[in-house]
């Protein structure tokens, strides 16, 4: 009688064994897959950042050329006052009184001078507004991206962690049977 009761207990410890067993695969293989699905999605956002990055670039670059292109065309617009400014005093020269011929030449170069500085100043205002959003952008991206990393790599610490203790605890059961 005595026999028997132990040949019943042990042979539910095999099947408790065999259960712990398979449980512990089964959790393995879950975290496993779970690590594969988080790696899956950080690649996925990290290239999605990457693509940010590069659409930034672009528009960073095309608006540094429309800016370049507009700076040409003002100093084309400048060397063409400059000619007409000259055509003007030389048919004026012969009219006009010295003194008159230099206030009408101040006057010209003051209003030309003073309306370049202004456009020149508003470009180069936005040009610092669109790079400081830039900027900003990027920064912010490289935040979401590193509290991304450090939240996935947690996770696994802790799944790790539990699946060591997991582990730890079969071995004690193994090592008492």
């Amino acid at each position: 009688e005595d026999m028997r009761a132990r040949h019943e207990h042990h042979a539910s410890l095999s099947d408790r064994v065999a259960y712990l067993e398979k449980y512990m695969g089964d959790s393995a293989d879950r975290h496993a897959s779970e690590i594969a699905s988080l790696q899956e999605a950080h690649s996925i956002e990290v290239q999605a950042l990457k693509d940010a990055h590069d659409s930034h670039e672009r528009s960073l670059s095309d608006f540094v050329e429309k800016h370049a292109q507009e700076l040409r065309e003002l100093r084309s617009a400048r060397d063409e006052d400059s000619t007409a400014l000259e055509d003007m005093r030389a048919r004026h020269e012969h009219h006009a009184s010295l003194s008159d011929r230099v206030a009408y030449l101040e006057k010209y170069m003051g209003d030309s001078a003073d309306r370049h500085a202004s456009e020149i100043a508003s470009l180069q205002e936005a040009h610092s507004i669109e790079v400081q959003a830039l900027k900003d952008a990027h920064d912010s991206h490289e935040r979401s991206l590193s509290d991304f990393v450090e939240k996935h790599a947690q996770e696994l610490r802790e799944l790790r962690s539990a699946r060591d203790e997991d582990s730890t605890a079969l071995e004690d059961m193994r090592a008492r049977h």
